[in-house]
Formats: C-alpha cells, sequence, structure tokens
C-alpha cells in the first residue's frame, strides 16, 4: 500500500536558502530544452525586483511585511546513480549532491546569471569606496554579499582548481572537471558563463568579464545591466523612480540591508552638504543595490517540491504546465464572472459583459511573448485599480487575483457586477484608442472629431508628450474622461477629455521642468484616493462617481499640487536651471515645440525667439511631434565640444544640456552635423532654414572655402526638411560670434519664459 502523505516533500525558500545548500548541484537532464529565456523574460523578473524594493519603501506596514515575489514551483529529483547517469564525468570534481532539474532550470539557469552580474558591480561599487576608515564597516558588509553572490552560482566542492564550479550545467554537454580547462568542460551558454565568472573571482578580474560568447546569455546579460544601471543611478531622471538611498533607509530596517546597525553610513545620507561629494557618489549606489540584493536574495521564493521517484516527478509536471504559460489575473477573473451570470441564469456570451471584456481581451490578447503579455496585464491592473479608487496594486499575481475578486463580490447587484466590468472595458477602449493613437493615419483621437482643429491637435500632441514622458499615472485620471467620451458620444465630452489632457500635460510639465519626478506619483494617487478638501476638490475615482469629475476640479486640484511653482517668478528661478537634456528630454522638446509655435526671430536679441501672432508658426500638431523632421534634439554646442566652444559651457555644472543650448533637428542631419565648430554647425542651421536657391548655393561655397564638403545626400536632407522656422533664432548669430554661456542662458530664460505662459494657460 502506498503512502500518499509521503510521496513528496514540498518546502517554500527564498532563493538564498535554496541555493545555499552546501555541495548541492542542479543537472539538467540532456532530454530538457535548452536554456531559452528572452530579454524579455528577464525584463519582466528584474522589474518585478525592482518593483518589488519599491512596495518596501512606499507601500504601507502590513504590505511591506507580506510583499514576496513568487519564483513559481521547482521539481527536482535526486539523483542516486551519478556513475551512471551523469555524463560527462569527473568523479573527483562531482558535488555532495546532485539534483536532476525537472521543471525549473528557466528560472534557476536566469537567477545564477543575474547573480554574476550582481556580484560584478558589487565588486565594482566596493572598489570605489573612499579609502577612509568611515566606509570599513560598508567594505565589510560588502566582503559579505560577495560570498552570498557566490552561493548562488557555484558550489563549493572543497577540491580541485578552483575548487568552485558551477551550480547548473546540462547534461551530456558540460560536466563538472577537477582542473581542466574551462572552455573544454563548460560549452553550453549558462555553465560557460558561470565558470568564467568564477575563474575571474578567483584570479580577482570579476569586473573585467567579457561578453558572454552565447547570443541568448549576452542578450539577457545586457538586460540584467540595463536595470542594475537604473538601481545604482545617483541622480533622479525622467524615466527612473527607483527609492534614493535616503528614502530605502528610511523605510527598510538596517537589519535587512546589513548586518547591524550602522548609524555613521546613514549619517552620511542625512545632509547632502555633510560630506564630499564623492563620498556619496560611492556611498548611494551601494545602498540601492544593497537593497535590490535582500528583495531577491530574501524576498524571492520557490516551492521546491521532491518526488520519491522519477515517475512521480514527471507526473506532477506535466500536471502543473498543462496550459504551457502562467495565467494572469485577467485570466482566472474572468471565470467569476461567468459563474455569477450563470448564478443569474445569463449565458456570458449574450451579455454586455462579454461585449466589455472583448475590450480587454482584444488589448491583451494571447499572442506574443508571456512575458510581453504579462507585463501589459500589470500595467493596465495597476493603472485600473487606481483609476477605480485609488488602490496602488501590486504587480504579484495573488494581490491583482485577490483585488479583483474581492472588488467584484463587493458589488451587490447584477447592475453593480455589469458596471465593474463595463469599467474594465473602457479603460482598455482608452488604450486602444488614445494611448495607440498614431497621427500618421488619424487626424484626432478617436471621439474627438468634432472639436475645432487647434484644441484636437493640441489634445493628440500632449497625449504623445505624456506617452514619450513615461508619464503612466496620468492614464489614471485621463482614462476616467475618456469613458465619457466613450458613453456619452458628444461634444461636451470630448471637449472636456481634451482639456483634461492639456491640463495633466502642463501639469507634468510644469513640475519636471522645475524639480525631479520624486513625489509625482502620490499627486495621483491622492487626487483618486481624497481630493483635496481645502480647494473643495473631491476624489475622482470611479468609487466616488461622476460627479467629481469636472475639469475645473481637475485644474484646481493641479495648481494647488504645484505649490509655488505655480508662481512665475519661483518656477522660472528653477526651471532655468533644471530644464535640462539630461534631466528632462520630453519636456526639453516640449518646450522647444511649445516656444517655436507662433513665435518669430527676436531682430532686438540676437539668437532669441519671440511670440508672433496666431497663425505665424504652426508647431503644436501631433503630426509634427512624430516628424522625422524633428527626430532628434541636437546640442548646438555639443556634448563634446571642450576646446572648440566656450569652456564655460562644460564647468561641472554641465551647462550645455541646458534648454537653451539644445535645437530639433532630423535624424541623418544631427549627425552629420555631430562635433563640429560653430562656423560649420552655423553652415548646416543656416542651409537648413533658407529657402533662397541663390542663398544655398552662397552657403556651399562657404563650406567648401572652410574645408566642409556637404555630401549630395545631406544637401538632399537639408532641401528636404518641412519644418525649418524654429532655426531662424539660431541662424541670426553670426558664424563669426562666439556661441557662448551667456547667450545659452538668455535663450533658456526665453524658451522658459513661453513655456510658462502657455503651458500655465492650460492650467486656468
Amino acid at each position: 500500500m502506498i503512502d500518499i502523505s509521503k510521496a513528496f516533500s514540498q518546502t517554500s525558500e527564498p532563493v538564498s536558502g535554496f541555493f545555499q545548500q552546501p555541495g548541492a548541484g542542479y543537472y539538467i537532464p540532456l532530454y530538457q530544452r535548452e536554456y531559452s529565456w528572452e530579454a524579455e523574460n528577464v525584463e519582466q523578473l528584474m522589474e518585478d525586483v525592482f518593483n518589488g524594493v519599491k512596495s518596501l519603501v512606499h507601500d504601507d506596514k502590513e504590505a511591506r511585511d507580506r510583499s514576496i515575489h513568487f519564483l513559481g514551483t521547482v521539481i527536482l529529483f535526486q539523483e542516486s546513480s551519478p556513475k551512471q547517469n551523469i555524463q560527462p564525468r569527473d568523479d573527483r570534481a562531482l558535488p555532495t549532491r546532485i539534483d536532476n532539474v525537472i521543471d525549473g532550470q528557466q528560472r534557476l539557469s536566469t537567477i545564477a546569471i543575474i547573480a554574476c552580474v550582481l556580484l560584478q558591480h558589487l565588486v565594482a561599487l566596493g572598489r570605489k569606496l573612499p579609502k577612509d576608515e568611515r566606509f570599513d564597516a560598508l567594505r565589510t558588509e560588502v566582503d559579505a554579499k560577495r560570498e552570498l553572490l557566490l552561493e548562488l552560482f557555484s558550489v563549493d566542492i572543497k577540491r580541485g582548481a578552483p575548487s568552485r564550479k558551477p551550480i547548473i550545467l546540462r547534461g551530456s554537454v558540460d560536466g563538472w572537471t577537477f582542473d581542466g580547462a574551462d572552455d573544454q568542460n563548460y560549452r553550453s551558454g549558462v555553465a560557460s558563463y558561470l565558470a568564467e565568472n568564477i575563474r575571474a573571482y578567483v584570479e580577482d578580474k570579476i569586473t573585467t568579464v567579457s561578453r558572454p560568447s552565447d547570443k541568448r546569455v549576452n542578450r539577457n546579460v545586457r538586460e540584467i545591466k540595463k536595470w542594475l544601471a537604473k538601481v545604482e543611478q545617483v541622480e533622479p531622471s525622467e524615466n527612473n523612480d527607483y527609492p534614493s538611498a535616503k528614502s530605502i533607509l528610511e523605510a527598510i530596517p538596517e537589519e535587512l540591508l546589513w548586518s547591524y546597525p550602522r548609524p555613521e553610513l546613514i549619517e552620511l545620507l542625512k545632509d547632502d552638504g555633510a560630506v564630499a561629494n564623492n563620498d556619496r557618489r560611492a556611498l548611494i549606489p551601494l545602498v540601492q543595490l544593497f537593497a535590490f540584493l535582500h528583495y531577491f536574495t530574501e524576498r524571492c521564493c520557490f516551492t521546491v517540491i521532491k518526488p520519491v521517484s522519477e515517475e512521480w516527478a514527471f507526473d506532477m509536471f506535466q500536471s502543473l504546465n498543462a496550459s504551457g504559460t502562467p495565467l494572469t489575473a485577467l485570466e482566472t477573473f474572468k471565470p467569476l464572472v461567468v459563474n455569477h451570470l450563470a448564478q443569474e441564469n445569463k449565458i456570458f456570451k449574450d451579455t454586455k459583459s462579454n461585449e466589455y471584456f472583448g475590450y480587454v481581451d482584444e488589448l491583451i490578447g494571447d499572442t506574443g511573448p508571456t512575458a510581453k503579455k504579462n507585463k501589459l496585464t500589470d500595467e493596465f491592473l495597476t493603472a485600473f485599480a487606481l483609476s477605480y479608487d485609488g488602490h496602488a496594486l501590486s504587480t504579484q499575481f495573488s494581490l491583482q487575483r485577490r483585488y479583483l475578486n474581492d472588488r467584484f463580490n463587493k458589488c451587490t447587484t447584477p447592475a453593480e457586477r455589469e458596471e465593474f466590468v463595463r469599467r474594465m472595458g473602457d479603460l482598455a477602449v482608452y488604450w486602444r484608442d488614445v494611448l495607440s493613437f498614431e497621427p500618421n493615419n488619424d487626424l484626432a483621437i478617436a471621439g474627438l472629431e468634432n472639436l475645432n482643429a487647434e484644441l484636437k491637435a493640441r489634445c493628440g500632441l500632449a497625449v504623445l508628450f505624456l506617452s514619450e514622458s513615461g508619464h503612466k499615472m496620468a492614464n489614471t485620471i485621463l482614462s476616467r474622461f475618456y469613458s465619457r467620451v466613450i458613453r456619452d458620444k458628444d461634444d461636451a465630452a470630448a471637449m472636456a477629455f481634451a482639456e483634461a489632457c492639456l491640463a495633466v500635460a502642463a501639469f507634468y510639465a510644469l513640475w519636471r521642468a522645475a524639480q525631479s519626478n520624486s513625489g509625482l506619483d502620490d499627486v495621483y494617487r491622492k487626487l483618486m484616493r481624497h481630493g483635496e478638501l481645502s480647494e473643495d476638490v473631491p476624489a475622482m475615482s470611479w468609487a466616488e462617481g461622476n460627479d467629481a469629475l469636472t475639469v475645473d476640479k481637475l485644474k484646481a486640484y493641479l495648481k494647488f499640487s504645484l505649490g509655488e511653482l505655480f508662481e512665475r517668478d519661483k518656477w522660472m528661478a528653477k526651471a532655468k536651471l533644471n530644464l535640462r537634456f539630461d534631466l528632462a528630454k520630453p519636456v526639453c522638446k516640449l518646450a522647444l515645440f511649445v516656444s517655436s509655435h507662433d513665435t518669430i526671430a527676436d531682430p532686438e536679441n540676437i539668437g532669441l525667439m519671440k511670440v508672433a501672432a496666431s497663425g505665424t508658426r504652426a508647431y503644436l500638431e501631433p503630426s509634427k511631434w512624430v516628424s522625422a523632421d524633428f527626430k532628434t534634439i541636437e546640442h548646438i554646442a555639443p556634448v563634446k565640444g571642450q576646446g572648440q566652444w566656450d569652456e564655460a559651457l562644460y564647468d561641472s555644472s554641465e551647462p550645455y544640456h541646458s534648454v537653451g543650448n539644445l535645437t530639433l533637428l532630423p535624424g541623418d542631419i544631427n549627425s552629420s552635423a555631430g562635433n563640429q565648430t560653430w562656423q560649420v554647425k552655423s553652415i548646416y542651421f543656416r542651409h537648413l532654414a533658407e529657402t533662397d536657391l541663390g542663398q544655398l548655393a552662397a552657403l556651399e561655397h562657404e563650406a567648401k572655402s572652410i574645408g566642409v564638403m556637404l555630401q549630395p545626400h545631406t544637401i538632399d536632407l537639408l532641401k528636404s526638411a518641412s519644418y525649418k522656422h524654429h532655426l531662424e533664432s539660431i541662424v541670426n548669430v553670426p558664424a563669426t560670434q562666439p556661441w557662448n554661456l551667456a547667450l545659452v542662458q538668455r535663450r533658456a530664460e526665453r524658451i522658459c519664459s513661453i513655456l510658462w505662459e502657455r503651458a500655465s494657460a492650460w492650467l486656468n
């Protein structure tokens, strides 16, 4: 009689616990498929850990305590006859215990690869620490974490050269070797990369590991490094909302980051002026990486199942992977809706709920990589929860499923349940019609066709600007206004949506032009959850109903949220310094568009533009935003211009990034102009702005006289560009006059002034 209770052993283990088992190695049998994770899969995992750290910093205590990322089920079967089944084999090099990986090799391999890259980054950052005793404790912690990371991709068999071996390898391709050459024994993409990192670590060359030879592993390593660059970033930037070191230390208990309280390290981050800038720049990325490491090793976990027989192991594998791809929270929510309708004696396919779910299914779809589908699902559900009741929904499947089920079950009538599904459908239509708006194919966003040409054009441009900025939180409130366009189908709803788009675009532009994006998301969360009582602005979520949803209330709230930044002089003082290519690139692009629209060259101020009569120059149109003529933002004084341009532009604050030193150019012309002198670049700019054929010939002659040969291809590009008026103020600066810091500062002030006047009008 079989004792079923003993057929399987099951444990739940964090990544650190799973890999830190002395002498354990993992063997991928030959019949398993090769390592096949794409960069999209790695991106999803890295983003989940990235978001996990954010949850530890921003969520309430209960949510933080529950915050984990479930990596799925791993099915292992311990090898009982290694001399028979492990091939190729060097008996001297076999780990103490070998587990056959029946299910989970893709995740285990990827974790080992991530650990390699983490170790490279950790060692590199550790070496940048100042040679100061204040940092000795931190160096000790770096050493401890180095040992932890080694355990994630290597197994120490206590013998051989090196004694550490790759923790996972592929049967018949790789073989654990006592002291043989790595390239002769580890031939699979994963094992060879692990072996190379082990060897590099032993030889103290871990920071110079070469690029993986396997194309897939190489792509995944690049993806990992891309995310770690965000984790380690010292200064805030446009599309990086990873928590700062300071916020991490304020929210996460110290013992989770390092072994014991270290007030001296916290002291270094308390006051920006307390220590030298180089000390902070060395400390900040390490603290941020420590938080990532903590979540990755202690909050990411598996369920490990070990059947007592290999047959049962495969039976379990088949039962857990019958569908071939993991389900999403939306897919598990749909049966709940169907069951409720069945209880009402309704057939799902004959109901409005089926129609509304159809919009969601059309958006999410069944095709494409699983990681891409999961990412879109996460973004959709996050936006839905915020717009529904202001809830900051996790990307964790179980929490998403619980949220949908809880909110739906709170609906007490069939009409309420249908309305719940309809709201999801409205968001899917918003995604389709607004977020996928392409001005090359459509004159206006769907539903706005009857608006006057100026308003619908500016609305389209605002939507494209917010999308290019990656400002996803804007979707929470804008989707609410668009639901009225979908439902009411009248001009009043269309106008309200268009004005809401302009207001949100103006709010975001004014905010980001003057400061970082820190605190920006909280503005939207507060609007959806609570509103602002002092301004008589109620919450604007679905749960509060449509009575609160007015453009006037939205504008009042956004102006209130800007605080002193809605005072022109205070905003100008900050924007002149902070509106920069390296800090807010899409906002710089908008500023260049706004300051080109209905402006002309200012004859009294060479190099500047001034506001002209309405209709003079039309730039605020979505078709122009995506035009090839404005494909790139060009630094007039180039990034690498030291020695040929005003040296003041290249001081420690890098004023060459200022919006006053930027313009818009076609991509190929931008490449041709490149890092030239002002005399040479002036010819390109004048050629682009000129329409007189006689003057064009003179420009070509001038170019030849200074040794610049304009190629026929470049000349054709210059002649074919459609939009040139924005260059008039630039070409008014003589080629013999220096393009210097003073001029850049005056241009920045003028551009900011025009941006303020026009953006603030969208909020009034």
